[in-house]
């Protein structure tokens, strides 16, 4: 009994940690990507593609998912 009353606490704890753990995650790649699209040219529905590829990367999807999500070219680069 004692034993079940710990676990779930503890399974709680670690779902949270998680979902805090992807909304710093989430943080820094949204600030990086609000200031790329701010000083910077980049692709068509580059802000759309760059949250997926955040997702993507911070669950470890595989190359093939990552294809599946990912679905148009990211790109970016200087103004001229």
């Amino acid at each position: 009994e004692l034993k079940r009353t710990l676990v779930h606490p503890v399974k709680q704890q670690q779902k949270a940690a998680l979902v805090d753990d992807y909304d710093v995650f989430y943080q820094y790649c949204s600030r990086l990507v609000a200031y790329i699209t701010a000083h910077m040219v980049t692709s068509p529905e580059f802000v759309v593609q760059m949250d997926r590829l955040t997702l993507a990367c911070h669950t470890k999807l595989t190359k093939q998912v990552l294809y599946s999500v990912v679905t148009k070219n990211v790109w970016f680069h200087h103004h001229d």
